[in-house]
């Protein structure tokens, strides 16, 4: 008998190898949320925090305070023990005020390879539950770089559950009540949009944040417009026309 043929290709102990890339994350989508925010039943809560500060601005303390409030303020908290699960499951909750904020000095440990000096402080904050949307204030005063304290009235959504809070009723009540009172919040303002104190602002709540804006009277359409993309930059001009221009004023 005649041997038999050998069968080309890969061997059995052969493995075929692929190239395998790490799968990216999904981008976030935009968020837009036009409905009335909430911030509401809350409690105070004291942060213990380590920071890095360069050395150039150990003596600036109103940059040591706004690397305190970048790792506290507006951030998520673990539900305190006190809140029931079952309502919380459609609500977060975020530090939404800081009261104070103690740096221990004795505490300054420097780095030897950046430079950098190690900090430990202690904020004073107050932990809510926050419902993303739209709210309306009074801005109070600013105490930290780049924020402002807003009075927003208390209150509780329809058919939400309202929590009373037993562990340290002065200090809670300084603050808010959820049976309608004033709570205290500090938002992020922009240097484009100022806002002075005793102004109405509308307070945007959203993942991470709550910014506050200046809500000024509306301003008078200044007519058509055209958008214009030069060099990657778009801005919008006006586009009337040339009989319309003069004294500044668009045509009737």
């Amino acid at each position: 008998m005649g041997s038999r043929a050998k069968r080309s290709g890969p061997s059995k102990g052969g493995k075929k190898r692929v190239e395998t890339r790490p799968a990216l994350p999904p981008p976030i989508p935009p968020f837009l949320c036009l409905c009335r925010g909430y911030v509401y039943a809350p409690q105070p809560l004291t942060v213990d925090v380590s920071i890095r500060v360069p050395l150039q601005q150990l003596r600036n303390r109103e940059a040591v305070n706004d690397l305190v409030l970048r790792s506290v303020l507006h951030r998520p908290h673990a539900i305190p023990s006190s809140l029931d699960q079952d309502a919380a499951e459609k609500t977060y909750f975020y530090v939404v005020h800081v009261e104070s904020i103690l740096i221990h000095a004795d505490s300054a440990r420097q780095s030897e390879h950046t430079g950098e000096v190690q900090l430990c402080a202690t904020a004073e904050t107050v932990l809510a539950r926050v419902e993303y949307g739209l709210l309306v204030g009074v801005a109070e005063s600013r105490k930290f770089m780049d924020t402002m304290i807003v009075r927003l009235q208390g209150g509780t959504p329809v058919g939400g559950m309202q929590q009373h809070h037993h562990g340290d009723d002065n200090r809670t009540s300084s603050h808010s009540s959820d049976r309608g009172g004033a709570l205290l919040v500090t938002a992020r303002c922009l240097d484009a949009e100022p806002v002075v104190a005793g102004q109405a602002v509308l307070l945007v709540s959203e993942p991470g944040t709550l910014r506050c804006l200046a809500i000024r009277p509306p301003r008078p359409a200044l007519g058509p417009f055209k958008l214009q993309v030069e060099n990657g930059e778009a801005e919008i001009r006006p586009d009337w026309p040339a009989a319309g221009r003069a004294d500044g004023e668009a045509p009737q």
